[in-house]
């Protein structure tokens, strides 16, 4: 028959310890494993906030056809979020068929924050034979340039753009470069204009026009999705080009 093993004091506060060590330590170090293993995706890579203009009643421009603005920039905001993902963090400022007021596009950019802003249109003229693509950066009349108050140093809204505009201007002229080398007929465009939507934007931004919707043979590109997941991967490689050279650094 066997006999009960009996513990001294010693033998029994040594057990006790041995498994509360056991109990601690192992959940801890599986949960350890567990959070380095999912590592937060935004602590690894830059943010890209990607605005597809107008929306909602807010049409945009329309082709003779009847193309109009907030549907093709949407399309043409997918793709490039598709073409970046992989790489980067991607936002995009609306995913549907509505509307939104200009700062509610730069601040969901400016919340996050994100390394860089890119607002999708489409040009129009009212001259039918006008085509082109352009690349615009916020560059606000003289008159009414940065202010800062030196009390607060606190930058008024419309005026955040202001310190990022050699970046943007940058960051224009990289997703201008990238566009001649895949269209080299099209008539390109780099230019500094007051830019509402660009203004607020606190990170280097660039507004782009890609084609001119009111001109026929450019709106039926627009139409057509493999010109536009073409376009898509001018601008993901301009972004991603802009970014690796440290673009977006202070």
């Amino acid at each position: 028959m066997l006999r009960p093993l009996h513990w001294n004091r010693p033998g029994r506060f040594l057990l006790a310890f041995v498994l509360a060590v056991v109990a601690v330590v192992c959940p801890i170090h599986l949960l350890a494993v567990e959070s380095s293993a999912k590592k937060p995706f935004f602590e690894e890579r830059p943010m890209v906030v990607i605005d597809p203009g107008h929306g909602g009643s807010d049409e945009g421009a329309a082709g003779p056809s009847g193309s109009r603005e907030k549907d093709v920039v949407l399309r043409l905001a997918e793709q490039v979020a598709v073409l970046l993902e992989d790489r980067f963090q991607v936002e995009l400022t609306r995913t549907g068929d509505y509307g939104m007021d200009l700062p509610q596009r730069t601040g969901t950019a400016n919340r996050y924050p994100a390394a860089l802003f890119l607002s999708l249109h489409t040009a129009a003229s009212q001259a039918p034979h006008v085509s082109g693509v352009f690349f615009y950066y916020h560059r606000p009349i003289a008159s009414v340039a940065a202010v800062t108050s030196k009390k607060t140093e606190i930058t008024a809204w419309e005026n955040l753009q202001d310190r990022h505009r050699e970046q943007s201007r940058r960051l224009a002229q990289e997703l201008a470069r990238q566009w001649k080398t895949r269209f080299p007929g099209d008539e390109v465009t780099v230019a500094g204009h007051p830019l509402p939507v660009l203004e607020g934007a606190d990170m280097p931004a660039v507004l782009v026009e890609a084609g001119t919707l009111t001109h026929a043979a450019d709106e039926l590109r627009l139409a057509d999705m493999e010109h536009l997941k073409t376009v898509a991967a001018v601008l993901a490689e301009g972004v991603a080009s802009f970014l690796k050279a440290g673009g977006a650094a202070p």
